[in-house]
């Protein structure tokens, strides 16, 4: 016997050991699993759990869970919930996602014109455990075999081709998570999304008169954006939380903000952007905000012109954070003007010295951050 054959004969023992050891594997996964006597609607919610809050890491751990062994994949496969987050996905991918959900809430991550991000093997979920690719098939979901699931995923589209999909879909948001300085990206969304309750724009844009149909979604309580304009709208009438970064405050900024009645925390965070005049007869109400934080990098300019505009007579916290070093015993006294019940001349850096029963003045840090408290 030659010795490239006596080598391919060990080999092919080798192999046989390498797949009895596969299936031995997965046979004590299926048996032994502390898991394997609860109920399809147990492991349902528990999976719930493990694909929330979202990350900044793209894997779509709904399908990992489907990987790890029968059971878990009909449960997974059987909850419509598991499969409504669509974040940077292919076009089959994203059909085979949107087929899964059903008819339950979405949760979009849409992105222009970007890169697929680099994914190595040691980097992905998918490459970890050989066994998670070879669960048994099961008749029932042979459309939706784990080889189809991997190969979807890891030929990655460009976000453009999956917009027409993702837009189509608005009145099932629940969450939207905009990267965009095209305008037309906004523009499409002009139609009513009852389910939306969490949405972050990143980029210049501007909201049109009809987003989302210029009707408010009852839950939209909590909007983040960042280097967009804000104005009014009708959309925004049901914000609690707001966050603005790196935008252009003026007058119709804050004359938006006092059209928002239900507004409870509202953080400002400034840059470079200039500061528009604002006109010196204006004031602004907000009545119902308790909470606002405004976090200066470029100097406290924006903030001396802004403070005198505002009136927030239920205001409980101002917290106010600006390069590390400064101090400026004027500043301070200036932030007091959208404390109603509180007097300037009352401020004392000191804290052994001001009054508690009015107020109450904290550093945090190197001193570069400031908080005061109404009670």
């Amino acid at each position: 016997m030659s010795l490239n054959t006596l080598k391919k004969q060990y080999d092919t023992k080798i192999l046989a050991c390498r797949e009895e050891l596969r299936q031995l594997k997965e046979a004590r996964n299926n048996d032994c699993s502390a898991t394997r006597d609860l109920s399809l609607e147990i492991l349902a919610t528990i999976f719930r759990y493990a694909v929330r809050p979202y990350t900044k890491r793209r894997s779509p751990r709904a399908m990992v869970i489907s990987h790890v062994c029968r059971c878990w994949r009909k449960a997974a496969l059987d909850e419509p919930r598991l499969w409504g987050n669509l974040d940077g996905l292919t076009v089959r991918w994203t059909h085979k996602c949107l087929k899964r959900s059903k008819e339950s809430p979405l949760r979009i991550w849409h992105v222009d014109e970007y890169e697929s991000p680099s994914r190595s093997d040691t980097d992905s979920p998918y490459t970890r455990e050989k066994n998670m690719d070879s669960v048994p098939e099961d008749p029932e979901y042979a459309d939706y075999s784990p080889e189809e699931d991997y190969g979807m995923y890891r030929d990655f589209d460009p976000s453009e081709k999956t917009k027409e999909i993702l837009f189509k879909h608005s009145a099932r948001l629940e969450q939207l998570h905009i990267d965009s300085c095209q305008t037309d990206t906004i523009a499409r969304l002009n139609q009513p999304t009852p389910h939306l309750s969490l949405l972050t724009v990143f980029g210049t844009c501007e909201f049109p008169p009809d987003f989302f149909g210029g009707v408010a979604p009852a839950g939209l309580h909590t909007v983040k954006l960042y280097r967009c304009s804000l104005s009014l709208g009708d959309w925004s009438q049901n914000i609690h939380h707001l966050r603005l970064s790196c935008c252009r405050l003026d007058g119709d900024v804050f004359a938006a903000l006092s059209a928002m009645a239900h507004l409870e925390d509202l953080r400002i965070s400034f840059h470079t952007d200039p500061v528009a005049p604002f006109a010196e007869d204006k004031s602004y109400l907000l009545p119902n905000l308790h909470t606002a934080t405004f976090i200066l990098r470029a100097g406290h300019e924006p903030i001396v012109n802004t403070f005198p505009h505002i009136s927030a007579p239920s205001l409980k916290q101002l917290v106010m954070s600006w390069p590390a070093r400064f101090e400026d015993e004027a500043l301070a006294s200036r932030a007091t003007h959208i404390f109603k019940t509180f007097s300037p001349e009352t401020i004392n850096w000191v804290s052994s010295k001001f009054d508690k029963s009015k107020h109450r003045l904290e550093f945090e840090g190197d001193g570069s951050c400031i908080i005061f408290h109404n009670f």
